[in-house]
């Protein structure tokens, strides 16, 4: 029986993806890299993801040519509803179906974090992991929204950007730092 092997593109044809999206209006990135960054770093990755794409849109769009891309990440719970509704703009431009609200799930996006914070800090046991869960679903619609950039910029797979960067890395080292210094503070709550 043959061995099947997995199909690689050339190397040629990725170097002209990453030409390609050179004109991104939109940050790519593949949707199992991006929930990967956004679990193990418990949702910071969410302001790195938010200055790439506020960077891309300061450099296509002129109505936000004088934006400041750091500001708007580092604050994006104000900024995200803007963001969030450009890249709706953008789908119906390139004619991609959105079957929800760009406001919508930016508000939800925003009261499920406040939420989620509100419940960790509560100190209370159950509620700490409620708002656990809360901050997981918090992140759902920045998935959702990748995934409309990653179709109107013709990459559905975000195949442009699926490789773990040097960058990656340390997020990854930073947040499982942090997530186990979590887990740690919650055991030593329970053992009190």
């Amino acid at each position: 029986m043959p061995q099947q092997t997995a199909y690689f593109p050339p190397a040629h044809a990725y170097s002209l993806n990453k030409k390609r999206h050179a004109n991104n209006t939109f940050y790519v990135v593949s949707i199992k890299k991006l929930i990967a960054l956004l679990m193990i770093t418990f949702g910071f990755y969410t302001i790195y993801w938010s200055y790439k794409n506020w960077s891309v849109v300061k450099q296509h769009n002129p109505k936000y040519a004088q934006c400041n891309p750091l500001v708007r990440a580092i604050f994006s719970f104000f900024y995200l509803p803007v963001l969030f509704n450009c890249i709706q703009n953008k789908a119906k431009q390139e004619k991609v179906r959105m079957s929800f609200s760009a406001w919508h799930l930016a508000a939800a996006c925003i009261l499920l974090s406040i939420s989620a914070v509100a419940l960790i800090s509560s100190g209370v046991f159950y509620l700490t992991w409620l708002g656990v869960l809360s901050a997981v679903c918090a992140l759902l619609p920045i998935v959702k929204m990748q995934k409309v950039i990653n179709y109107t910029e013709h990459d559905p797979t975000g195949w442009a950007n699926h490789k773990f960067t040097s960058f990656n890395w340390l997020c990854v080292v930073a947040g499982a730092s942090y997530t186990s210094l979590f887990a740690l503070a919650t055991f030593m709550l329970i053992a009190t």
